[in-house]
């Protein structure tokens, strides 16, 4: 796996994603000397490492030399990583060289790399909301998903216990779904005859306001009392629900039998705007009565919120641990989804299952999103 062109940020953002191949990306932040003769010895050993990893976990290593044209382009070195199937190094112009000579550049590659790794450190930790008495310790960027696991290693970690470590997160991640091909689906799952929700939430939130306006005027107009003010509180507060429920609302007025009243034409007007709201609400009505969207996206959003906990729970059993938002991709594919369960929610014909969709997507991505 190779990056090119690219920031620390960009590098993060790219794997949750872009990225196919793995499901896992480990990022060493151990920049001090002794942490670097470890890496040294852990980049040396980089066959067994591969074993180590298998192919669905990733480790990136960086040269802060490297000047190839698969390079990093602002002044930042080289980017690459070594998994089960590939040490990607090796097909950098500095590390390409596969035949009896390979053994000669070892050295220069596992000294460099770790280097590099520390040159680093400093935005990968303002990344991974990593302060300096964290160090050192590895992050671990998850395919598909918004937030990153942090691993304290502690001052003392050697090679073999991170042998060790990159073993148990093999053996987790081996039963981790495709969270980015998952998710990214449910966007999909917008019904085609709701493809212009937006426009429509927009529309009948415009009305509202404007129903809302005028029995605010018909209230001051007639001298309302505070019942008559409640009534209309109540009809305002839940959206101006049906030309029904507005009909009840105006012949419970207090003045409801004054001259005055029953020559007011805001009063047409009112009717007429309760007639647009419902036919506006029509579409989004139907939708829950077929009650299959809603209840689809309840099911899919409870078990990736469920399996994201259960993978996250695991990793953060592994050693000291926190867990931090990288990338916001759930919250910008899943926003369109997200609005029209919210209006559904609001739009009178509550249903529950709307409600549980809503929460489910509110936790997968991320709390207030």
């Amino acid at each position: 796996m190779l990056i090119t062109s690219a920031t620390p940020q960009e590098l993060v953002d790219w794997f949750h994603t872009r990225q196919e191949d793995q499901r896992i990306m480990c990022v060493m932040l151990a920049p001090e000397l002794e942490d670097q003769q470890k890496l040294k010895e852990l980049t040396l050993r980089f066959a067994a490492a591969d074993a180590w990893l298998g192919s669905e976990v990733a480790f990136i290593l960086l040269d802060p030399n490297g000047d190839s044209a698969v390079g990093l382009n602002r002044g930042m070195g080289e980017v690459g990583a070594f998994s089960g199937t590939a040490f990607p190094l090796r097909d950098t112009t500095g590390f390409r060289d596969l035949t009896d000579d390979w053994e000669h550049h070892r050295e220069h590659v596992a000294q460099t790399s770790a280097r590099g790794m520390a040159r680093f450190v400093p935005e990968f930790m303002e990344i991974f909301g990593v302060n300096p008495q964290d160090l050192p310790c590895l992050s671990l960027v998850v395919q598909g998903v918004d937030e990153s696991i942090v691993l304290s290693l502690g001052k003392d970690w050697t090679v073999d216990d991170l042998k060790a470590l990159l073993q148990k997160i093999r053996k987790i991640v081996d039963d981790a779904p495709n969270f980015k091909k998952e998710i990214s689906s449910m966007a999909g799952l917008l019904p085609q005859s709701l493809e212009r929700i937006q426009d429509l939430v927009n529309s009948i939130s415009a009305k509202v306001a404007q129903a809302s306006k005028i029995l605010d005027q018909v209230l001051r107009r007639h001298n309302g009392n505070d019942d008559d003010r409640q009534m209309v509180a109540s009809y305002v507060g839940q959206g101006c629900q049906g030309r029904e429920i507005l009909e009840s609302v105006l012949a419970r007025f207090s003045f409801k039998d004054s001259e005055k009243f029953l020559r007011d034409e805001q009063i047409t007007r009112l009717l007429k705007l309760a007639d647009e709201l419902d036919s506006r609400r029509a579409p989004l009505i139907e939708l829950q009565r077929g009650g299959l969207f809603i209840p689809s996206v309840a099911e899919l959003a409870q078990h990736w919120v469920e399996s994201r906990d259960k993978l996250f729970e695991e990793l953060q059993g592994l050693l000291p641990a926190k867990q931090v938002a990288t990338t916001r991709i759930n919250r910008s594919q899943l926003t369109r989804l997200k609005s029209v369960l919210e209006f559904v929610n609001t739009s009178g014909d509550v249903v529950g299952k709307a409600v549980a969709a809503y929460d489910w997507i509110t936790k997968l991505t991320g709390k207030g999103g």
